[in-house]
């Protein structure tokens, strides 16, 4: 359970043997992530290249990613909340396939 509450989401699932399920929810999860990385480095590169070179310095870096983050932070915040409900579905199914199975064990 600790290994799903404070890893990547699905990771539980290794550990009460439901590989497929573990790898599909990592999967979906890391794509969520990568995402997000890919669509607001993508916005940085266009506002830089958008620059004329003579504007080009430490100023104009942080106005590109000030800019992108302004374009993409709805996005970005789509993407980490479904990674979050994700985790937090992911969480309750395993302790509470956990739970049964405590109660298999113990009670047969």
């Amino acid at each position: 359970m600790l290994i799903n509450a404070f890893a990547l989401p699905g990771a539980g699932y290794f550990l009460i043997g439901e590989r497929i399920r573990a790898i599909a929810i990592s999967a979906l999860s890391i794509l969520f992530l990568t995402a997000a990385s890919v669509q607001y480095g993508l916005a940085v590169v266009k506002r830089l290249s958008m620059m004329i070179p003579v504007d080009m310095g430490a100023n104009a870096t942080s106005v590109a990613l000030y800019e992108a983050w302004q374009i993409n932070k709805n996005a970005i915040f789509l993407y980490i909340a479904a990674i979050f409900l994700l985790w937090l579905y992911c969480l309750v199914d395993v302790i509470m396939k956990r739970k049964k199975f405590r109660s298999i064990t113990i009670g047969g």
